[in-house]
């Protein structure tokens, strides 16, 4: 993917889950927690990928 952030709409859409399932998972550690710039949360995409990569969540399939 690159380089940069992703906002938790893209992740939302990139895993096909909803923004509740999203923060359900930072909360309970399963999913790394996003990087703080004032109020806008991040994720860098290494981590995201990494996190794919590991965990298999995603599957080719469109939501």
């Amino acid at each position: 993917m690159g380089k940069g952030y992703m906002t938790n709409a893209q992740i939302c859409r990139y895993f096909c889950i909803e923004r509740t399932t999203l923060w359900r998972w930072c909360r309970s550690g399963y999913f790394p927690k996003p990087d703080t710039y004032g109020t806008l949360k991040r994720w860098k995409i290494e981590t995201v990928e990494q996190f794919e990569q590991n965990n298999k969540r995603r599957t080719d399939s469109r939501c």
